[in-house]
């Protein structure tokens, strides 16, 4: 795909995109005609260029919440069965918490398709949780989600799920949802469902908060189920909600026979305490290949000095699984050499080639010099910006003369277009998640 075909795609959806945004008409009008927009498809170009994705038209949502919530929330209840519905997810998952709240009721509905929208709707929320709030190591992502918002819904578009700003997603309701989708679990006879169930339970794990009661229940559920599949999946479930009970399940059923021995190779590494690694050393021994080679992958999961021991002292007289052991152990020793050094090193920027960034940061005028348009450029954000400098003027969005560049039309609709974005999504990062609001509400009364 040639760069013109892709920048006039790229100018037609940013125009249709400013005809609405920048408008005179009221919010409500606004965003039922952004839920109507018919966008060109975006053809596939290498990363580096990528200036459009569907990320703008959540922000441009997020940007008008008042109004937005309740008519998007609504256009999902009320979706049929063939509709897509990834807009609709990926806009309402930026309001986070409150997003979760509004699905709980849905978890109660008789209708099975509102339950099937709530649990999915549910497992995207949890993918920003986990994402966001359950890391240990702060991210570039997590640092920019705490510290600049509009900033991170930019560098996130490509993301399969919208992010609402920290303000909105404290995790809160994870909770009461989790133990809400255990009590579903004993009722529910479809294992399609069920599975469902079990895969956004275990996201909405909250780290380090044991869930015994719900993990009682899973593990009935997973010496019950009549498939492997359905037992497998709860198993999965347990190693997120409680490592202990997950590594004690795993020892009692499933170290006898050839089928269990090979999945407890596979799960174990998720587990990753002392008596699973223990597990797991006594399983890269075993007779079966996969067995081991599966056993192999979880040791190197445990990113620890202990696991690389264990790697370097192993030999295999099976090609393949010798080729699994050489390539665990090596990159195991190079992320434990990335970790140690991380420390030592300057952070990174934050995009590698970006010509809409580069759009962003241009001077505030009609004609710059390339050393303004590159001392605009705040620090450590493009990582190239002599490459995202020469795509911006083959896409299009800059004209470029000598060294003295100018807008083009295409980069004035861009330009005004993600300034609207950004002032938006600044205002809505600043509004007070619903917890914020009751406590000013109360101290108000008081």
């Amino acid at each position: 795909m040639d760069l013109e075909t892709y920048a006039r795609v790229v100018e037609e959806n940013y125009q249709r995109l400013a005809d609405i945004l920048l408008s005179s008409h009221p919010d409500i009008s606004k965003i039922q005609r952004l839920l109507a927009i018919d966008l060109l498809p975006t053809p596939p170009m290498k990363r580096g260029y990528a200036i459009w994705s569907e990320g703008l038209l959540a922000e441009a949502f997020a940007g008008l919440p008042t109004a937005a919530f309740p008519a998007l929330l609504e256009c999902l209840r009320t979706a049929t069965d063939n509709q897509d519905t990834s807009r609709l997810y990926k806009a309402l998952t930026m309001w986070g918490d409150r997003f979760a709240t509004a699905l709980s009721d849905w978890l109660y509905s008789d209708t099975i398709r509102l339950q099937d929208c709530a649990i999915y709707g549910l497992t995207l929320y949890a993918k920003g949780l986990n994402a966001l709030c359950d890391a240990e190591t702060p991210s570039v992502e997590s640092r920019l989600h705490q510290t600049h918002y509009p900033e991170f819904a930019r560098f996130t578009r490509d993301w399969e799920l919208g992010v609402a700003p920290a303000a909105l997603l404290s995790g809160h309701p994870r909770q009461a949802l989790s133990q809400q989708l255990g009590k579903m679990l004993t009722d529910a006879v479809d294992d399609a469902q069920r599975i469902a169930m079990l895969r956004c339970i275990g996201r909405l794990r909250a780290p380090h908060q044991p869930a015994p009661g719900l993990a009682d229940t899973i593990s009935r559920l997973a010496s019950d189920a009549t498939s492997r599949t359905l037992e497998r999946e709860a198993v999965i479930a347990l190693c997120y909600l409680d490592r202990a009970h997950a590594s004690e399940y795993i020892r009692q059923h499933w170290l006898q026979g050839e089928p269990q021995r090979t999945m407890a190779a596979e799960i174990l590494g998720l587990v990753r305490t002392d008596t699973a690694f223990e597990m797991l050393q006594e399983l890269m021994a075993d007779p079966s290949a996969e067995t081991r080679r599966k056993a192999i992958a979880s040791i190197e999961s445990f990113e620890s000095t202990d696991a690389l021991r264990v790697l370097h002292t192993r030999q295999d007289a099976d090609a393949k699984t010798q080729r699994q052991l050489l390539r665990s152990r090596n990159q195991l020793k190079r992320r434990l050499q990335c970790t140690s050094s991380s420390t030592r090193r300057s952070p990174s920027a934050i995009y590698s080639i970006s010509p809409l960034v580069l759009l962003s940061q241009a001077p505030g005028k009609p004609i710059f010099t390339e050393r303004e348009l590159s001392d605009a450029i705040a620090p450590g954000l493009i990582a190239d910006i002599s490459s995202s400098r020469r795509y911006a003027v083959e896409l299009g969005l800059l004209q470029r003369q000598g060294d003295v560049y100018r807008l083009s039309s295409m980069g004035t609709a861009v330009h005004w277009v993600e300034g609207y974005l950004q002032a938006g999504l600044e205002r809505y990062a600043g509004q007070p998640s619903d917890r914020q609001a009751l406590g000013q509400g109360v101290k108000g009364k008081t």
